[in-house]
């Protein structure tokens, strides 16, 4: 990792510390996450943090972590059964008590090496607290939000959907109820996302082997932007906003007078843009240089985190399209500032994201309406924006020249040097 990479993954404990804190402030009486108590217990949290304990732990060490593991659980079982714990809780502290364990043994290798491999065993210790922590840092994010912002924005996106003529969202919901148990796998993919990224972390390694943190840091800084920017247009997503008609009662997108609504149910304000996508849009950048049959895995995941965001009612066509130029804009940021060669196309994919990003929101904020009768324009919109987008991202991601000192003709080849002298 370099320096921003790592700063970003060690960042974690304060932020979910900081966002406790704040959460707490709103209503103390009732915690809007358990994440400072004995752990959640919810299994997507367990099977996350259970997948990166067993996936990091090399063959060595797997006795010493299967040995502590049940000294752990024979410690915590017995005590959250006396508390009423049952059936698939007692299975998640176990699975807490296996990631419990592989921390406390990073933490021995942290103690126990020097230099670089000290780093490297810092580096996995932290990963391995940052990845399932990620959970309830982000629900404790969404809770402040819809605390935070009565008013929303969802007629606008939707309004400015109905301008590609049609309605995307009730055509793709509609049809992938059509079809016997697609529904069910869109919504395993969609729920699957932190451990998909967990898998794609550890495979993601450096060339003596080591796990890094590169897509967990982009996955960090795409939620630190994106929570900014809910902030900028809030949004609940159709289902939320027509969750008493949603799908096939929903109104013609082109018939919508776009305009701001309060929304006081407690509903996640996190439509624009789409979080999902662009995290999906991360796994698949960080698949493509592992080899076909991963592509493959990243392209399916993406392809499904698509039409489950829009099947399920959580996100709009244009929280989408604007995932895509935010992705620009998160790789540039973690583009690594330390390589004067990658700084210049750093520079125009941060410049190039943000400018793209405040035309959609300026245009769905103020121009929706004036964007009538004209179908060709989101389109237009769309193509550029998608177009710049990919052309960004492989400047960026294109891997640098090696640099090429001056080396004078007689000392870099024996024969050259001999010619030249002839001369």
């Amino acid at each position: 990792m370099n320096r921003l990479e790592r700063g970003m993954v060690y960042l974690i404990p304060v932020l979910l510390l900081v966002a406790e804190a704040i959460a707490l402030g709103f209503d103390r009486s009732i915690a809007p996450h358990h994440a400072l108590q004995p752990l959640n217990g919810q299994l997507l949290f367990t099977a996350t943090a259970a997948a990166i304990a067993l996936m990091t732990t090399r063959r060595s060490e797997i006795g010493d972590l299967c040995g502590l593991t049940g000294i752990l659980a024979a410690i915590l079982l017995p005590v959250c059964y006396g508390f009423g714990a049952r059936g698939l809780t007692l299975l998640s502290i176990f699975g807490e008590g296996l990631w419990l364990a592989s921390l406390l043994l990073a933490a021995r290798a942290v103690l126990a090496s020097r230099g670089e491999r000290r780093r490297s065993a810092l580096d996995l210790l932290v990963i391995r607290f940052s990845l399932p922590i990620c959970l309830p840092l982000l629900q404790v994010m969404l809770w402040i939000q819809s605390h935070s912002f009565a008013q929303v924005y969802d007629l606008h996106l939707y309004a400015f959907d109905g301008l590609f003529g049609g309605n995307v969202v009730k055509s793709v919901a509609v049809f992938v109820r059509s079809v016997p148990g697609l529904i069910t796998v869109l919504w395993v993919i969609y729920q699957s996302l932190v451990p998909a990224v967990a898998l794609f972390v550890v495979l993601q390694r450096t060339e003596h082997g080591f796990v890094h943190g590169k897509l967990l840091s982009r996955f960090l800084v795409a939620a630190a932007l994106g929570y900014a920017l809910y902030a900028m247009m809030p949004g609940i997503g159709p289902l939320m906003t027509f969750v008493d008609v949603f799908p096939y009662g929903l109104p013609d997108a082109a018939s919508v007078v776009p305009g701001p609504f309060a929304e006081f149910d407690g509903a996640p304000r996190n439509a624009m843009p789409s979080l999902h996508t662009a995290w999906a849009l991360l796994v698949f950048i960080a698949a493509w240089p592992m080899g076909p049959w991963l592509r493959l895995v990243g392209g399916v995941f993406l392809a499904g985190t698509l039409g489950a965001t829009l099947a399920l009612g959580e996100h709009y066509l244009v929280d989408l399209i604007v995932a895509v130029p935010f992705v620009v804009l998160v790789e540039g940021i973690a583009a690594n500032p330390f390589a004067p060669e990658q700084r210049r196309r750093a520079l125009q994919a941060i410049v190039g994201g943000i400018a793209m990003i405040a035309t959609w929101l300026l245009a769905i904020r103020f121009a929706t309406v004036a964007f009538h009768g004209l179908p060709l324009v989101p389109w237009l919109m769309t193509f550029a924006t998608l177009g710049l987008s990919l052309l960004l991202l492989v400047r960026l991601l294109a891997p640098s020249a090696p640099r090429v000192s001056a080396v004078p003709a007689t000392t870099a080849h024996p024969v050259a040097g001999a010619l030249l002298a002839a001369d």
